[in-house]
């Protein structure tokens, strides 16, 4: 069938339901929680409808609602306050090696690690669920 105005309209009207539903799925239940059947049945509409504007699913829908790449796993974010610990243990841990005269990371390593903690503080689009 050939597009009209009509039929373009209701397109992006279903669109733009579809875009509030995962928005609103995505804020408040994540990456994990945050599914097809439950966009799809936040927004009104079906699965099918979903899959004709974005045939890669989920992660394509992620990417231009939030605006950044999915997690490529939930556990790897629930991990992630227990590894920031560690890298600032690790920096707390050379901070007082050089205060003594040591140094036992290179500054590479060291460089690395402040730009991981920084960048740990932005916070996420959505609250990490454990």
């Amino acid at each position: 069938m050939a597009n009209t105005p009509i039929r373009d309209a209701k397109r992006a009207a279903t669109r733009a339901k579809i875009e509030a539903a995962a928005k609103a799925v995505f804020d408040a239940k994540g990456w994990e929680g945050g599914g097809i059947r439950l966009i799809a049945e936040t927004a009104g509409v079906s699965t099918g409808a979903i899959f004709a504007i974005w045939p890669d699913g989920k992660r394509a829908i992620w990417r231009e609602i939030i605006k950044t790449e999915p997690p490529v796993d939930g556990a790897l974010w629930r991990s992630a306050p227990g590894m920031l610990a560690i890298l600032r243990a690790l920096q707390a841990a050379e901070d007082m090696n050089q205060a003594v005269g040591l140094k036992a990371m290179t500054t590479e390593t060291r460089v690395a690690i402040d730009a991981i903690v920084a960048s740990a503080t932005t916070p996420l689009p959505f609250e990490v669920r454990r």
